[in-house]
């Protein structure tokens, strides 16, 4: 059976029992450096963004988003537990956009505020673009969604990090004075938010690909908007950044053909200092919770999407020299994800670990239960894909 090949391909790597809980044309000169708000800039969120905008606070977002990106990322982000004090404090939702609109993703308005836009939620939390059942607030084992929806806000992080918000040059922001400056701010921003992503066990650089994937579903790939980068080169500048994190071993087919390889399900990993490659195909992630019927499962994420989110997993691996069998743990699912349902079938998380300190979680996988005449989680073609799917996934593993 499958679920028999699964389970002696995973206990061959040790089922641990522990747990735990840009390359952009634009760079800053020099090392990273913080400027903090002022009293005017924080005041000018409450007096003018809050009130007049009715931005609710979201606790789902400080908890889920916010919270592990301040703790992975301790020398560069911080906690603010008063209104002057210098930090990120209350992360909020503007309640702008809808399941097919995520034009503006989010917002920084100094002082260490931020808001996400509630069309971004729902976008980055469907299974798909458009296929948002209305929930903004993924479960932990959605890892795909939370990354997507961790790269908006990272993106932010980067204009409080910089206090480019406003721009006031009076308030000692940087002033934007042409189209050129607003690019190069928000590439500056790009950049500083995938790196924060990139120290976080359960959030992916793949997660930008999604986020800006999604984004140029909604508008298209070559559109210019308020003087951004355009969906196609913020893309490619992520996907660059993969591909350097992996030393070039990890990346699609063909890298030009931004178009095609944003729907593709399927991408490579070159082995150490050799010329082979072995392709990844990645199948759609399934829902776990209130599972029935194998032919009537809800798709939590799509084969594409999802396979962004490894790769760039995959990547952050090979970066660290990790990306091999001794530092690969297998645990069961419910041990690293809070929220993980239990179920008749065995759900496993495959990790990387560096060490005690630095974890990314690669990906989770479902298997059927070993019990005779049980209900499969999947038909026999899902059983063959994710079988495949792992199969190549460890036969990449660096001896």
């Amino acid at each position: 059976m499958f679920n028999k090949k699964i389970i002696t391909g995973v206990m061959a790597f040790a089922v641990a029992t522990t747990t735990y809980s840009c390359a952009f044309a634009y760079t800053p000169i020099g090392e990273y450096y913080h400027i903090p708000a002022d009293r005017m800039e924080t005041d000018n969120f409450w007096d003018v963004e809050v009130k007049s905008n009715y931005l609710q606070e979201d606790k789902f977002l400080e908890d889920k988003i916010q919270a592990p990106l301040i703790k992975f990322n301790p020398q560069k982000l911080k906690k603010a537990y008063s209104k002057y004090e210098d930090g990120l404090k209350g992360v909020y939702i503007n309640s702008v956009g809808d399941t097919m609109d995520s034009n503006v993703s989010g917002s920084n308005y100094g002082g260490g505020y931020i808001s996400l836009t509630q069309g971004s939620l729902l976008v980055n939390s469907g299974s798909a673009y458009k296929s948002c059942n209305g929930t903004t607030t993924p479960k932990d084992y959605n890892i795909y969604a939370l990354s997507a929806i961790a790269s908006d806000y990272a993106h932010e992080c980067g204009h409080w990090y910089y206090d480019d918000a406003l721009s006031k040059r009076d308030w000692g922001q940087t002033a934007e004075q042409t189209a050129k400056d607003s690019f190069a701010l928000e590439a500056r921003a790009d950049a500083f938010g995938i790196r924060l992503l990139e120290n976080v066990p359960q959030f992916s650089v793949g997660g930008d690909l999604i986020s800006v994937y999604r984004m140029a579903q909604y508008d298209g790939w070559d559109t210019r908007k308020e003087n951004h980068p355009t969906n196609n080169s913020r893309w490619n500048a992520t996907y660059n950044y993969i591909r350097e994190m992996s030393k070039n071993r990890v990346g699609y087919e063909n890298d030009n053909d931004t178009y095609n390889n944003a729907d593709s399900s399927t991408f490579y990993v070159r082995l150490k200092n050799e010329d082979k490659y072995w392709e990844i195909k990645v199948p759609d992630q399934y829902e776990v919770a209130n599972f029935a019927n194998a032919n009537y499962k809800r798709i939590l994420y799509n084969s594409a999407d999802r396979a962004k989110y490894v790769m760039g997993q995959v990547a952050w691996a090979i970066k660290n020299n990790c990306w091999d069998k001794n530092h690969i743990a297998i645990y069961k699912a419910q041990e690293i994800f809070n929220d993980m349902p239990e179920t008749p079938f065995i759900v496993y998380a495959i990790c990387v670990e560096k060490n005690k300190n630095e974890q990314k979680i690669i990906d989770w996988v479902v298997t059927s239960n070993e019990e005779e005449n049980s209900v499969d989680f999947y038909t026999e073609s899902q059983n063959q894909q994710v079988n495949e799917y792992i199969s190549a996934l460890f036969d990449s593993l660096d001896s």
